[in-house]
């Protein structure tokens, strides 16, 4: 439905020679960044048409009044995967997600082995995983791989499952949280309602007998990855996934062999 609709104002393309080129460079300026407030305005879930009313009544008002300006708050889809690729052990990193906003997707990373390797997890990926999941609020375990449908714990399982966004195979949170992730990395993701299990919640029974997870929760998920694809040993042979789109990562490099950097030169 129209009125359930949200929508986000994406830069398409900078104008040559315009202050937005020559300033902006320095901030990361570039086409596909989102456009978040104008003047303290939030715009996100505003259609794109009175985005641009508003940015260019705004820029009038500042050329009217000396003491006025204009100013334009954006967000970088890529800094928070430029952060997880660069991650080590005691890296936090979290973005905003929900409406307006609202919420934070967190992302501990607790441990990280000495040799990554060159493969990381992307959208597409069979991921292979043990996990255990908390509600927040009470620290309860309300799921994970080494329970069974009694309740119980059984052993040192793992779960297999597509790293894609919209098949709902695990929660949403995952399919963000657990990218760029090399084997054998683990990390704790806090999870906001929106990228849980919303309003609804789950019913009593439906994951862990006895244990419902109440609406609006907040989740806590202990992951540890692996293999992907079916590899579960860390190599440095890019290929050896055969033809393995780099989607996600395709506007990321290496720099000095270690770091990431995401983004256009």
């Amino acid at each position: 439905p129209a009125a359930k609709q949200s929508s986000r104002v994406i830069v398409d393309a900078i104008k040559p020679g315009s202050q937005a080129e020559t300033l902006g460079k320095k901030y990361r300026l570039r086409p596909q960044i989102l456009l978040v407030s104008v003047n303290g305005k939030n715009v996100e879930g505003m259609r794109a048409k009175e985005v641009i009313q508003l940015v260019i009544n705004s820029k009038k008002e500042s050329d009217e009044y000396e003491e006025s300006f204009l100013r334009l708050v954006f967000r970088d889809p890529l800094i928070f995967k430029e952060k997880l690729l660069n991650s080590q052990v005691g890296t936090v990193v979290e973005t905003q997600v929900g409406v307006l906003g609202s919420e934070k997707l967190i992302v501990n990373v607790t441990k990280v082995p000495e040799e990554c390797g060159a493969i990381r997890t992307q959208q597409g990926d069979v991921l292979e995983v043990k996990y255990t999941g908390y509600l927040a609020a009470t620290g309860e375990v309300f799921d994970g791989s080494t329970i069974n449908a009694q309740g119980n714990y059984f052993g040192d399982n793992s779960l297999y499952f597509v790293l894609n966004q919209g098949q709902r195979q695990a929660p949403r949170g995952w399919e963000v949280g657990l990218l760029g992730m090399c084997i054998g990395e683990e990390r704790q993701l806090t999870i906001p309602p929106s990228l849980g299990y919303g309003k609804a919640g789950i019913p009593k029974g439906k994951i862990v007998p006895k244990l419902p997870v109440p609406p609006n929760a907040v989740l806590i998920y202990d992951v540890k990855l692996v293999g992907i694809n079916g590899i579960n040993v860390a190599t440095d042979d890019a290929g050896a996934l055969g033809t393995r789109i780099p989607y996600d990562y395709q506007d990321c490099k290496k720099l000095d062999g270690r770091a990431f950097e995401c983004g256009p030169d």
